[in-house]
């Protein structure tokens, strides 16, 4: 019963964020539809002119082509909240790509803002043994937290999101830090991990993002912890990284 009341409130909770993206996903997913259409309809148009200017087909294709693959991204982002979900289904994957695929999401949102986020990762690919959609997840709530800071943050300027990978003595360390002037009260610091617990408005918070990203790492032998309340604001992630095997 305990798993799979688990089970719900993970879909419950997934639902609410897709739910507080859904308007920047649709702007996201629009504005390259929108190039993609229009370029389209200038090839009809213009079609008998255009044979006679090859090289004017080809660069409205490769816009097409790129419009396109815009879409096909921000749609393989979305998996986080389409795959399903099961207790313990584990598996090796790719911390470095849930990395350049969950901030797609937010990149309309983002911009409405004028919130600038920036992603550094190392070159090389670092796997970890855990959930997909889990870790994605955490993802998400972070990301979500550091947005919503700074959209509510009215003093602030030149308002920032920084997401840092590396890889330290064999652990897979994430930091998302963000640079709202108010940051987190200290005496709320310690509380901030409570299921249920949330400082934002009961429409924009269900209280779970912390303390479900929180429980996510520590089956996985990992960690979230606050490393500062201010200046910036900065929650750091600590997880094994998965070395495959190797065959004798």
């Amino acid at each position: 019963i305990r798993a799979r009341e688990k089970v719900r409130a993970f879909h419950a909770h997934k639902m609410i964020c897709l739910g507080e993206l859904s308007s920047g996903v649709a702007h996201e997913i629009n504005n390259p539809l929108t190039i993609a259409l229009f370029n389209s309809q200038k090839i009809i148009d213009r079609w008998d002119d255009l044979q006679k200017q090859p090289s004017q087909i080809k660069s409205t294709v490769q816009k097409i082509e790129s419009s396109c693959q815009r879409i096909v991204k921000i749609v393989q982002s979305l998996r986080v909240f389409t795959d399903n979900y099961e207790e313990g289904a584990l598996s090796p994957i790719s911390i470095t790509q849930a990395l350049h695929e969950i901030p797609q999401l937010y990149h309309e949102k983002l911009q409405i803002d004028q919130i600038e986020l920036s992603v550094n990762a190392p070159s090389e690919e670092l796997m970890i043994y855990a959930n997909y959609s889990e870790i994605s997840q955490v993802l998400v709530n972070l990301l979500e937290n550091a947005h919503y800071a700074l959209k509510e943050d009215l003093e602030g300027k030149n308002k920032k999101i920084h997401m840092q990978l590396e890889e330290i003595d064999g652990m897979v360390v994430l930091s998302i830090e963000d640079n709202s002037t108010h940051g987190i009260p200290s005496e709320l610091a310690e509380k901030i991990f409570e299921p249920f617990f949330t400082t934002k408005s009961p429409l924009h918070g269900s209280g779970l993002g912390l303390s479900f990203s929180l429980g996510i790492l520590s089956k996985n032998g990992g960690s979230l912890s606050l490393k500062s309340t201010s200046n910036p604001t900065a929650f750091e992630i600590k997880i094994p990284k998965y070395t495959p095997k190797k065959e004798n």
